[in-house]
């Protein structure tokens, strides 16, 4: 179980999409078969926002990111309709620069079922 946690409120415009594999195979007449591929075939990808951070916030959330690396799993405290308990990974963020003291972070967080 993860115990690493982001605990800054994410801001406006930070959104869930859910992402669902499945396999297809494509036979004669135009039929197609498909199935769920795998288990936990529904995964959620989270584009989390964070607003007006001072560059101290912004620091610590970023060495963080770098540390768990893609690899490592966490819990953001703050997220909406029951998402806080959801393990994720962040393989991809940016960070804007609005002035000397304040940044904005934009993350991609996918949701991880490993155990």
């Amino acid at each position: 179980m993860s115990t690493k946690k982001i605990e800054l409120a994410v801001s406006k415009g930070s959104g869930v999409r859910h992402q669902i594999r499945v396999l297809e195979k494509r036979l004669g007449d135009g039929y197609t078969q498909r199935a769920a591929d795998g288990l936990n075939n529904v995964a959620l990808k989270y584009e989390a926002v964070w607003t007006g951070l001072t560059k101290e916030e912004a620091g610590e959330l970023v060495v963080d990111l770098r540390r768990w690396g893609g690899v490592e799993t966490f819990k953001v405290e703050t997220l909406p309709d029951g998402l806080s308990e959801t393990n994720w990974i962040c393989k991809d963020w940016s960070v804007e620069w609005v002035s000397a003291e304040r940044r904005n972070i934009r993350a991609m967080l996918e949701e991880d079922f490993s155990l």
